[in-house]
């Protein structure tokens, strides 16, 4: 059977709209379902612990854009620069099902000084919530409990990651800043808003390049 002209037409223009409210409503279950991975976390207002003294009492809030944040002029010409290390982890770190995302933020000021912070975060009611921090003051407290004359310089060769529901986070310690002995791996878990070492932090050797 043939369809005139007129009726194809008029078929076209009655499942035209419906075709794309149908392509608008899978992109909008999409959005929905990827829940944290929309946040930019390059782009961000961070509340962090970092300060040039690495007292964890003076918090205060930055903004990243395009990953970096300088405080007090150029890293170059003596200001201090936050940048985000690497791209976020993603996992569920808090055991409720929902995916979240753990970023690492460092620190550098001249001429060497060198701190870290890990944040785990959440989404709910879409928007960002913030479950839990660490930084490199409380990571150099957990390794010493273990080595006692250890010493922490700054954050390990890889960004922290989300594994078996534990949070891994990497520190080069020991030996000088300019030539660090080992490579420490931490392994936390999230328990009641805090971050809890599990286990002894394992070493191993670092070669200076």
């Amino acid at each position: 059977m043939n369809i005139k002209p007129v009726l194809l037409l008029v078929l076209v223009f009655a499942c035209g709209p419906t075709a794309f409210a149908q392509r608008n409503s899978a992109k909008g279950i999409s959005k929905t379902l990827r829940g944290i991975r929309v946040v930019d976390f390059r782009n961000f207002t961070y509340r962090t612990t970092l300060d040039p003294l690495g007292d964890q009492l003076k918090a205060r809030t930055i903004r990243l854009r395009n990953g970096k944040f300088e405080d007090g002029g150029k890293y170059e010409a003596g200001g201090l620069l936050y940048e985000l290390y690497g791209k976020p982890a993603y996992g569920d770190v808090n055991s409720d099902g929902i995916e979240d995302a753990v970023v690492e933020i460092k620190l550098s000021g001249s001429p060497t000084y060198r701190a870290f912070e890990v944040q785990a975060y959440t989404f709910r009611n879409g928007r960002t919530k913030l479950l839990a921090r660490l930084n490199s003051v409380r990571v150099l407290s957990d390794y010493r409990r273990y080595y006692p004359d250890g010493d922490l310089h700054y954050a390990g060769n890889a960004p922290p990651k989300i594994r078996d529901g534990h949070l891994v986070v990497e520190a080069l310690t020991d030996g000088s800043f300019a030539c660090p002995e080992h490579t420490a791996i931490f392994e936390y878990r999230l328990s009641g808003g805090r971050v809890v070492l599990s286990g002894k932090p394992v070493r191993k050797a670092f070669k200076c390049s």
